[in-house]
């Protein structure tokens, strides 16, 4: 960029409090290329420029950031008027768009204005419908299929049960056996006498109702309105932290990950690891979650939202690395005096 442009960038970062901008706009050349260590040869760049010079800003101490949140906070209380609330904790780091893209080549999903963490409120919706959908597969003796067997299915050109069982859940009454025998090929035999037992079975199902009518389908949308989460309260420490991952296995994931893969590259460590680092949100971290009614909706099946919602976020977790306990939540419980 010209030499002006950047004097002037250099003046704004030092006086900048939005991580967003730091990430997207302020990140120095030596940043982006990643490959240059410090003097000491213990860090990269990146990893030393975050850590010493970027994410110590953030202090919850600091009068302006806990101002800025408790304003957020107080504006979403607000938004979510007349809507089921609650308050949750993330008992591990949590990252939400680590694979959104930037000069980073890792991200993060940060408030466009605040620059402060959120949770989508679409992230919250697809959570609290796949637990449900795990949910009402096990009491209708669906179970998930192993990775190799959905696999088989994928090259095949065929459904999961999982898919089979959400196209039918969201499908009218009406509909069901019919969107059922399509998906599954049944024939005249004891399979389609199974799709017949469970259309019935979910056209009288108060869960399966409920899901159609929480979620809604391509139809229509929803009764349920997920809204993002944010910040409730700030952690004790620091809102950010950096964290590290070194894929050991990149030939291997590459091939896997293609489309086409030929596991021909088996993982062996002599792929020269490169560690990436990336922030994440320190765990402690109170958010509050919402979930509103849509006009005429039913409260029963907002509240049924809730519960599923709750129960994802202790048992599944949202975000990234969830594999790894990443984004697991806990939830709190607010003093109402």
């Amino acid at each position: 960029m010209p030499k002006n442009t950047a004097a002037v960038l250099s003046t704004s970062a030092s006086r900048c409090q939005h991580l967003g901008l730091f990430l997207g706009r302020y990140t120095p050349q030596q940043v982006i290329a990643n490959e240059d260590w410090d003097d000491r040869k213990h860090v990269k760049w990146r990893d030393h420029w975050l850590k010493q010079d970027v994410l110590p800003r953030f202090d919850p101490g600091a009068g302006m950031l806990r101002d800025l949140q408790e304003a957020v906070y107080a504006r979403w209380r607000e938004a979510t008027a007349g809507a089921e609330t609650f308050q949750a904790w993330n008992k591990s780091r949590l990252i939400v768009g680590l694979g959104g893209k930037g000069v980073l080549e890792v991200g993060i999903t940060l408030h466009h204005v605040t620059g402060l963490p959120i949770i989508p409120g679409s992230a919250l919706k697809g959570l609290a419908r796949t637990y449900a959908l795990l949910i009402i597969a096990e009491k209708v003796g669906i179970r998930a299929l192993k990775p190799k067997q959905l696999q088989q299915l994928q090259q095949a050109k065929l459904a999961s049960p999982l898919e089979i069982l959400d196209a039918a859940l969201v499908a009218a009454n009406e509909q069901r056996e019919e969107t059922l025998a399509s998906l599954t090929k049944a024939p005249i035999n004891a399979e389609a006498q199974f799709v017949k037992q469970l259309a019935q079975h979910l056209n009288t199902s108060d869960l399966s109702q409920r899901y159609r009518a929480a979620f809604g389908s391509q139809e229509g949308s929803g009764d349920c309105i997920f809204y993002d989460a944010v910040i409730a309260a700030l952690p004790g420490d620091r809102l950010f932290e950096l964290d590290v991952m070194t894929p050991h296995f990149k030939d291997y994931y590459d091939d896997v990950n293609s489309g086409k893969p030929k596991f021909n590259k088996a993982p062996h460590d002599g792929q020269n690891p490169n560690p990436i680092g990336f922030v994440t949100v320190a765990a402690g971290t109170t958010f509050a979650f919402a979930v509103g009614p849509r006009r005429g909706s039913d409260p029963q099946v907002v509240r049924q939202a809730v519960r599923w919602l709750k129960q994802a976020l202790a048992e599944l977790g949202v975000g990234a690395k969830t594999a790894a306990g990443y984004g697991v939540f806990e939830e709190k419980v607010v003093s109402q005096g």
